[in-house]
Parts: C-alpha cells; sequence; structure tokens
C-alpha cells in the first residue's frame, strides 16, 4: 500500500512540474510578443501594414484595400492564366 501512495505522489510531482514548465512558457511567449513586437506581426506577408488606410484606384475612383492592391502586383496579376 504504501509503494503504491509513492507512485501517486510522484506522479502528482511530476504532473505538477510538467504544468508549472508549460504555464513559465506561455507567460514567456506572450511576454515575447508583446514586449520585443516582431515586424512578421506588423505586416503582411507583401509587406503592407495591418492597419492601413484605403488607396484610391486610379481607373475606377473608388477606394482599394491595399492588400488587394499588394495581391495584385506580387501574384494576381497572372491569375487563372489571363493577365489583366
Amino acid at each position: 500500500m504504501a509503494a503504491s501512495d509513492n507512485n501517486a505522489a510522484g506522479a502528482q510531482i511530476q504532473m505538477t512540474l510538467v504544468a508549472l514548465v508549460l504555464a513559465a512558457a506561455t507567460v514567456v511567449s506572450i511576454a515575447y510578443i508583446v514586449i520585443a513586437k516582431p515586424d512578421y506581426l506588423r505586416h503582411t506577408r507583401f509587406g503592407v501594414p495591418f492597419y492601413s488606410s484605403k488607396v484610391i484606384n486610379p481607373v475606377t475612383q473608388r477606394p482599394l484595400d491595399l492588400n488587394a492592391l499588394a495581391d495584385y502586383y506580387v501574384q494576381g496579376k497572372t491569375k487563372g492564366g489571363q493577365t489583366q
């Protein structure tokens, strides 16, 4: 009976240590994102800032999302095999 209680106590300590390590890793990761503010979190893959204003489409004179404009120039010109 005593060996069984010893194993249960050891398992409890192991689970507590695992939970503490994971909690510490979570806190450190969130602190890194908040404090360091890496560049990859501020821009899209096309280099456009997440919070940018709309631009004027020179042809239609309507507002155009800057991400759509960047997408057009990076890869959208040949979508579907058609050139625009």
